[in-house]
This record gives C-alpha cells, sequence and structure tokens, in this order.
C-alpha cells in the first residue's frame, strides 16, 4: 500500500538485459559547503536488477554521493545508521535517507535507478514517492583540536566557545549560558564526515596527524611479528577517493598530500625492515588512470602524485580501459606502462580481473610497450575481482603467460 497522502508515484521498470534506467530529479539554488538529507519513499516488485542511489554536480560528473552499497547509507538520530539501506519485502514501501555535502556546488542531479541489469529480462517495477531534500546542520561532525565547531551570531559577529557557551549534541546546540539569547540566529560551520557517502577502499581521509604514522607503524610490526621471514610488502593505496580536507595537513596540492604520505610510508617500513621490498597499485599515482585533475571527493588535483614513489618500490599495474568512453589512440595499459618505465620504476601486471580476454589485451600491450622501448616490466599477478576466489582459470591464464612471456616463467 502507498504511504497516505502522498502524490502519484514515479514508476521505474526493470531494465533488459545490458540496458539501464534510472529515475532522475534536479534541485538547484542549494548552499554550497552544505549538509543536506535527501529522502524518498520507494517499494519494488519483482525488480531484480541491482538499485542504486547516485549524486553528482550539476556540471560535471563528480560524484558527491556514491555509496559502496547500492541504495546508500542512511542516518537516524544524527548519526548513521549501523546497517546500509535495503528495500523493503515485495510491494512493502520502504524510507530511504541520503545524506550527503554540496561541497562547491550549488545545483545537483539526484539519481536512483539500475545501472546495470541482473542478467535477466523479467517485466519489474519500482515505484518512487516523496521525494524530499532538506538541509542538516551539524550532521555528522567531526571534531578534534584543529577541527572545531565554529558558533558566532549573525547580527552581532560575537564569537562563541565550545563547551564555554554551547556543546555539540546530535544536529543541534545545546546553549550553557545566557551569552547565547533565546532567538538568535548563529552561524555554524564544521566539518563533516564523508563516512559512507563514498566507497572509500582502503585509506583515511586524513593522513597528516602524526598518530596516523603511528598507527601505520603498530600495524606493521604486528604483521612482521606474523611473518618474521617475509621481505616483500604490499602498500595497499588504490582508489583513495577522499583526502586533503584537513586543513592541519598544509600541502599545496593533492598530489603533494599524497605524495608525502607515501614518503611517509614507505620509510616507516623501511625503518622498521630495511631488507623489505615493497609494492604499490598504480593508479594513484597514474596520470592514465587516478592521478588527475579532479578524482572523485579529492580535494585538489593528484598530478604529479608519483613523485612520491620511492626509486625501489614497484608498481602493481592494474590499468585498464574505461569500457564507456572511446579507447584513446594509444591503449592505456601501454601509456601507463610507458609512465612509469619513464620514471625508471620496475613494474609487475596485475591481470586477469575475472576475464580471460583482459589477459590476452594485457599481453598485447606489453608485445608493443616492449616494442616502443619499455623495460622493467618483472612478472605478472593472477588477480580476481567480483569473485574473490576464483582461480579455476589460473591454469589457463598460466598458460597463455608461459606462451607470450617464456622469458619471464620460472625455468
Amino acid at each position: 500500500m502507498q504511504p497516505n497522502g502522498f502524490d502519484p508515484a514515479a514508476k521505474d521498470d526493470q531494465p533488459k538485459r545490458h540496458e539501464q534506467t534510472r529515475l532522475h530529479r534536479r534541485f538547484v539554488n542549494l548552499q554550497p559547503f552544505t549538509s543536506y538529507r535527501a529522502s524518498f519513499w520507494i517499494m519494488v516488485k519483482n525488480y531484480k536488477a541491482p538499485l542504486k542511489v547516485q549524486v553528482l554536480a550539476d556540471t560535471t560528473t563528480i560524484p558527491l554521493y556514491d555509496s559502496l552499497y547500492p541504495l546508500g547509507w542512511g542516518s537516524s538520530n544524527g548519526a548513521w545508521n549501523a546497517k546500509p539501506n535495503a528495500l523493503g519485502a515485495y510491494g512493502e514501501w520502504k524510507n530511504i535517507t541520503i545524506d550527503f555535502n554540496t561541497r562547491e556546488f550549488g545545483n545537483i542531479n539526484f539519481y536512483v535507478g539500475a545501472w546495470s541489469n541482473a542478467k535477466n529480462d523479467e517485466p519489474g517495477e519500482a515505484w518512487i514517492d516523496d521525494m524530499q531534500i532538506r538541509e542538516t546542520g551539524l550532521a555528522h561532525p567531526v571534531v578534534r583540536n584543529h577541527l572545531e565547531v565554529s558558533v558566532r551570531s549573525k547580527t552581532t559577529g560575537t564569537v562563541y566557545k565550545e563547551g564555554l557557551d554551547f556543546t555539540v549534541a546530535n544536529e543541534s546546540l545545546n546553549i550553557l549560558n545566557g551569552r547565547i539569547p533565546d532567538g538568535s540566529q548563529l552561524l555554524v560551520s564544521w566539518y563533516q564526515q564523508a563516512k559512507h557517502m563514498m566507497p572509500v577502499w582502503t585509506a583515511p581521509a586524513s593522513a597528516c596527524p602524526p598518530e596516523y604514522m603511528a598507527w601505520q607503524r603498530t600495524g606493521y610490526e604486528k604483521i612482521k611479528a606474523l611473518y618474521p621471514t617475509s621481505q616483500k610488502f604490499f602498500i595497499n593505496y588504490d582508489e583513495w577517493r577522499i583526502m586533503n580536507w584537513d586543513p592541519s595537513c598544509q600541502y599545496a596540492s593533492a598530489a603533494a598530500y599524497l605524495a608525502g604520505t607515501m614518503t611517509a610510508m614507505q620509510a616507516m617500513v623501511k625503518q622498521v625492515n630495511p631488507g623489505v621490498e615493497l609494492y604499490v597499485w598504480n593508479d594513484m599515482f597514474d596520470p592514465n588512470m587516478n592521478a588527475i585533475d579532479k578524482y572523485f571527493m579529492v580535494n585538489g588535483s593528484l598530478l604529479g602524485a608519483a613523485d612520491g614513489i620511492h626509486p625501489n618500490t614497484v608498481i602493481v599495474n592494474w590499468t585498464q580501459r574505461n569500457v564507456y568512453v572511446d579507447p584513446p589512440p594509444i591503449p592505456l595499459q601501454q601509456s601507463s606502462l610507458k609512465f612509469f618505465h619513464d620514471r625508471n620504476l620496475k613494474q609487475v601486471i596485475a591481470l586477469y580481473y575475472d576475464d580471460l580476454p583482459l589477459t590476452d589485451e594485457w599481453l598485447d600491450n606489453l608485445d608493443a610497450a616492449e616494442a616502443d622501448g619499455v623495460t622493467g616490466v618483472d612478472g605478472f599477478m593472477y588477480t580476481t575481482w567480483v569473485d574473490n576466489g576464483r582461480y579455476e582459470d589460473l591454469a589457463a591464464v598460466a598458460s597463455k603467460i608461459k606462451a607470450r612471456a617464456k622469458a619471464r616463467w620460472p625455468q
């Protein structure tokens, strides 16, 4: 049953195989760098395609909200929910909330739909109703020594102090004394958690406080104790989608932030274990992939991040072509291999990714890159992705490598 009082709902028919479908609503004249909460009701009937929420800036393709979980992660009583949003049972209406920040943008596009089909052509439908948006004050604040909640009077400019004049509560302030009169209009600013707004795969939003590297050292020392004879360590910096917002960092760019973090990480591991050989994914340092001018919720350009890679650190290269754009004149794999070759860095190719033809694509591009003078590609890594633990193709991939790159095969 549709919730009482709602206007007629919008219907989204399940897409056929290899199709996409989504409902769109544009919101205009929002305040930049402001927290908003969008909400809607949803009901599905035999809709098996994976439904997803995405919020995009009006003038760019930069996502303001793109959760790892399809329908995002809502909040209640000022805190993130314990679990991500989920659909109700067949024919059951379910309320969904989405918290995001507009960043520098004033107009946004809110999408709900299926970016891919669940490999079936069955009829199905999703109904979306009562979509609303409202500004939320003090949503998910981050408070530490250099990230204060700022409160001042809109009329007089008087600055108030946390702990003396107010304390921070769930999306509100507790007023402590008469210095803030009843009915005052206040201007409040704070730093907002980006948790659950973006897939933050492996790395933190702030690596500048000294505690960060101390925690990393403690973690690495524990790993070394578990594997005392191992002389290889993989620094898992990839798809780092939120960084360089902490004002204490004071880096000139996101590239300098990442380069500085990478430099510190390599130095710390080498200090603990001088003989260790280090590896790192290519994508966050590679202008052919994610080291670009604007990347997700990164504050500033990542061009030049590769300056932080130590000459002896090995690049694990997983470059793939974007299937949604026309292929470049020179395949990205070749351009990527050459980029790190020109920096005199050794490389390992991370191929397969649940796709046997991708292995052939990589081997073809390796041949072309080496014909163009690329050296230093010393091996391959069998890499699974969606089906982690999928090893039934291991023999086939090994046979391809042995046939195509015999010189690298152990004799």
